[in-house]
Parts: C-alpha cells; structure tokens; sequence
C-alpha cells in the first residue's frame, strides 16, 4: 500500500482506461483536422532533429531507427494533466497530453458519470482514484486519449521488441502480457483489447517508416522529409473503441459496471451498433483472455442496428 502512491504518479496513459459508452449520449465533436494538424507538426519537428543527428548520411536503417527513436521522444514525452479534484496529476505522452488540454472537444467525465463512476478502490484503484481518459472523436470513431498513447509509445517498444517488426508476434505476446499485468488487469481491472490494437498499428507505423507508403521518407540528398500528411483516419477504426472492441473485466468490477450499463440501455440502444470483434485478430496475443462480449448488445437492445459511427445529439 505504502507503493501504491509512487504507483499511480509514475502510471503513464498507457495504464489509464476509457469509456466510450457515456459518450455515445452526446458524443464530442470531431477533433481529426486539428489532431492531424498538431501530429504533422510534431512529425515534422522528429525528422528535423533525425537529420540534424544523422546528419543526412546514414543508411535507411540506421535512418528510420533514429527516425523512429525521435518521433517516440516528441510524441510521447512525460507531461502531467490535472486530473479531478484534488488527486495527483494523470501521466501522459506530451501528445496525448495536449488532446486532454488543446483546443478540441472532449467529453472529460469530470462529473463523474462514466461507466467506472461507482468502481470501488479495492476493485481498481487507477480507476476509482483518476476515472477515465478524456474520449475524443477523430472522424466517425470515439476512442480514449489513452489509446493515442499507446499508438506512439506501446508501438515503439514493440517496434524494438519485434525487431524493427520482423518478429511482430513476439511483441504481440509480450504486449499481451503486459496487459495482463500492469498496464491492465493486474492494475485497473481491465484488460484492453482495443489498447493491443493501438500497439499493434503503432508497430506498423514505425516499421514502415522511410518505406513506400509512408508519410516521412529521404528526399534527394538523403535528409527525412514529411512526404504527405499525416491521417489518422488511415489508422483508427472500431477497434479503438471499447464498446465495439470489448475489454475483458476484472470479475469484482462487473456488477457495479452492469448496473451503470442497465442505466443507460434506452439510449445506448439508440445509438450503437455491432461488431464482430477478436477473431483471428492478429494484435492479440496467445495469451489473452477469451472473456464473452461484456456488454451484451444482442441481449441488451432487443432490435440493435449496425451503424457506422455514433449520432450526434447536440453540443455540451
């Protein structure tokens, strides 16, 4: 107990949860030009710094190693955000820390409405001490700030831990893993799989640095330049969000996290949609828990309809 302090301030986003079902009520406005606007303009401050060390005459791989080792540095930077009340501050990456405070909508359960409202410290003390992540729009998907995280951070450990993604299941599995333990079950009582997706396609994002496709590659005289912009909507999908992409819970959590769910089913029904999920997935590890869809829609809404993306209900 006397470490569990020390715990939660040294806790970075990648050990938060998110909660995309309160937000479904009256979702926020779309943030994607400006996210867009502020990744381009950190990727582009990444590859000035590449150049600068490599000095524009390295191989491509020793490049698109030093590329991706800036990139992780200007994007997941430690910044603290207060949180609620007066709790200590919640750890982000300098990016996702300026989603949680920059000029875009954000639905930040301040008031305490989330899912997780009536989780009690012995079940998840991440949870009942900070709450949720803020949850943002990028086009037409909800995802927790927590999830951009772990694109930017998580995927660059497993970009070095697959060896620059030539041995992507062995990130997956260790990625697994550490959702088992402390950036997940162990920790918060949730076990994410939208958390490994986020992993995942960071790994891509990274291992396909200076490759055809990618928005940073040398230009003539060999120095990394920003191609095109950057998009995320080339990367997020429903498996960022945790009601189409479910997380499996810590047993303890599931009746206070029922009762929250049967309280919101009128308009939840209203405004959700199912997804087969998992399958096959290759961003999940051997290791994960086959836990059954914790929100059961098809039980839940008696005529549910598959959308693309949540309706809007009007501005907070």
């Amino acid at each position: 107990m006397l470490l569990l302090p020390l715990l939660l301030l040294a806790l970075p986003a990648d050990a938060f949860e998110s909660d995309q079902l309160t937000s479904r009520v009256d979702p926020p406005d779309d943030a994607l030009e400006a996210a867009n606007a502020y990744a381009n303009a950190l990727l582009a401050q990444a590859a000035v710094r590449t150049n600068r060390l490599t000095r524009c005459v390295q191989d491509d791989a020793r490049t698109r190693d030093e590329l991706a080792r800036q990139i992780h540095r200007v994007m997941g930077g430690r910044d603290y955000v207060p949180s609620r009340g007066s709790q200590p501050p919640m750890g982000y990456g300098a990016y996702a820390a300026w989603l949680e405070t920059g000029p875009v909508d954000r639905d930040t359960h301040e008031e305490r409405d989330d899912l997780y409202a009536e989780v009690g410290f012995g079940d998840s003390a991440i949870l009942a001490t900070f709450g949720p992540s803020s949850t943002v729009r990028l086009g037409p998907w909800l995802l927790g700030v927590d999830k951009i995280d772990h694109f930017w951070i998580q995927g660059y450990d497993y970009f070095r831990r697959s060896d620059a993604g030539s041995e992507p299941a062995r990130a997956v599995d260790w990625g697994t893993r550490t959702e088992l333990g402390i950036w997940g079950l162990l920790t918060t009582g949730v076990f994410s799989y939208a958390d490994l997706a986020a992993n995942y396609d960071g790994m891509l994002f990274y291992t396909g640095l200076l490759a055809e496709g990618s928005v940073l590659l040398r230009d003539q005289v060999g120095c990394v330049v920003l191609d095109r912009p950057f998009d995320w909507s080339a990367w997020i999908d429903w498996r960022y969000d945790e009601v189409l992409n479910p997380s499996v819970y810590k047993a303890g959590m599931e009746q206070a996290l029922r009762e929250g769910l049967e309280r919101r089913a009128d308009w939840f029904c209203e405004n959700s949609q199912v997804v087969e999920t998992r399958t096959g997935a290759p961003w999940v590890g051997t290791q994960a828990p086959q836990g059954e869809d914790f929100f059961q829609l098809a039980d839940l809404c008696k005529d549910p309809e598959v959308a693309a993306s949540p309706k809007k209900r009007g501005h907070r």
